[in-house]
């Protein structure tokens, strides 16, 4: 089975992101989201967060909550 593609993602967006992870662990997703101030932050969450998730930057947990790995 092939790998799942992994998204063009900046490298500024992959350290916002985890930078937020990092200061806020144990948030899902919508936690997350509904503390980013600007719109394009919400707008890019999914993916960001779906990104770093992938390349086991982050790591969730069986609730849905996203941690620092």
């Amino acid at each position: 089975m092939k790998p799942a593609p992994v998204p063009a993602v900046s490298p500024a967006a992959r350290a916002r992101f985890l930078g937020i992870v990092e200061n806020l662990p144990g948030l899902t997703l919508e936690e997350l989201t509904e503390r980013l101030e600007r719109t394009h932050d919400r707008m890019v969450a999914p993916l960001v967060v779906g990104y770093l998730h992938q390349c086991r930057t982050i790591r969730r947990d069986d609730a849905g909550r996203y941690w620092p790995a």
